[in-house]
């Protein structure tokens, strides 16, 4: 593991201020600066400018901020002579981005009713700009209050088991300290500069990492989950330490007893089109299959194994039994692999309110069989560790 720079886990506060006004702008620049500098923060500070919507726009678009300070009136698309009101480009292009859940204040010197009204219905505060009075300053010193309370990580790792999260140690990744935020387990984690935590359910099985990761995406709002560990693979169809990439998951013990008997009635949980596209890609890449396998590569059932992709079925018991591969097997041909999580994870991750990719892999370390053992776990851990550091790495960074 690399040695840890103790500020390397340091925030970015990333600030946008849209101001055509010269004064103005560097007026709440220095507002910003001010109060940032008697915070006991850590974190650095990001301000970036627009001198109008039209250079606002690809910003917003392309860009996620931890607070957005707009005026209303800017000089306009045809005349830069005269300001026009952009109180309703302001909420749609914030609305339609990246940043419908960023922190955001209006500073204006032309307060008007009716877009006070309109902002506040969005959610966006709207104060008046004054060279005199200067009652905005404290609007906006508590709007960066709220903001500096929230944290934010570029991405999340959920490992049901500690060995599972232990893993890292043996991958590309800088591991931070272990600590608590708000009930959840955390470590800290940074993979190709990009800060992340790796966090621990409290439990295994489908409830508790759906509790987990609900709360924890709403809480960091990250750009990207993923899942690592380890699974039963199905006999046939995989083979030992098979890396499986999971495209699509379900609970295979939903349905409904009727007549004394269990009928089957699960909900499939998929990857969307364009991400199944990327995944398939990503498991080809011979360079990423190498990384995976270094130092195991001695290892004659290592060197056979492969990166796959397709369906994982999850459920809140251990499976040690043929006939009831068999019976999984019934609800979807292609079913790979057999483990206690993922379903709810796709769940949680397809449902939040900040919308992150996500992708799960999980390694085969026992056929679902009464030969099941510990064997393979630790080194099983490790590769799908790796796949998941090395698929940050490529698209997340």
């Amino acid at each position: 593991m690399e040695k840890l720079n103790k500020k390397v886990f340091a925030a970015i506060m990333n600030i946008l201020i849209i101001e055509d006004k010269k004064e103005k702008f560097l007026d709440l620049k220095n507002c910003i600066s001010e109060w940032h500098s008697e915070q006991d923060l850590c974190n650095e500070l990001d301000i970036q400018h627009a001198d109008g919507m039209q250079s606002a726009y690809g910003k917003i678009y392309s860009d996620k901020f931890d607070l957005i300070v707009f005026d209303v009136f800017m000089p306009g698309k045809f005349s830069e002579s005269e300001d026009e009101n952009f109180s309703q480009e302001i909420i749609f292009s914030k609305n339609d981005s990246l940043n419908r859940l960023t922190e955001a204040i209006v500073l204006t010197a032309l307060p008007n009713s009716e877009d006070k009204t309109l902002f506040n219905e969005n959610g966006i505060t709207f104060v008046s700009y004054s060279d005199e009075r200067r009652p905005w300053r404290g609007a906006l010193r508590e709007k960066l209050d709220r903001v500096a309370q929230k944290v934010r990580f570029n991405f999340l790792i959920f490992c049901a088991l500690t060995k599972e999260r232990n893993a890292f140690n043996h991958t590309s990744a800088v591991l931070g300290k272990a600590f608590e935020i708000k009930g959840l387990n955390c470590l800290e984690i940074i993979i190709n500069g990009k800060k992340g935590l790796c966090i621990k359910p409290s439990n295994m099985g489908l409830v508790s990492m759906a509790i987990t990761t609900s709360r924890s995406i709403e809480i960091f709002e990250p750009d990207f989950v993923g899942m690592s560990g380890i699974c039963a693979g199905k006999n046939g169809s995989v083979n030992m330490l098979d890396v499986i990439a999971c495209t699509v998951a379900w609970n295979y013990q939903e349905g409904k007893y009727e007549d004394g008997k269990f009928i089957q009635q699960p909900h499939q949980s998929w990857q969307p089109d364009e991400m199944r596209t990327r995944i398939e890609q990503f498991t080809e890449d011979k360079a990423v299959i190498s990384k995976i396998k270094d130092g195991f590569i001695t290892n004659k059932i290592v060197e056979n194994s492969e990166i796959l992709h397709g369906a994982i079925a999850s459920g809140s018991t251990v499976i040690a039994d043929e006939n009831a591969m068999v019976e999984i097997k019934e609800q979807y041909r292609k079913v790979l692999g057999l483990e206690m999580e993922i379903q709810a994870f796709h769940e949680a991750a397809l449902q939040a309110t900040c919308k992150p990719s996500f992708l799960a892999v999980k390694t085969v370390t026992d056929l679902g069989n009464k030969e099941k053992d510990d064997t393979f776990q630790e080194i099983g851990s490790i590769m799908s560790a790796r796949l998941i550091c090395e698929y940050i790495t490529k698209y997340y960074s």
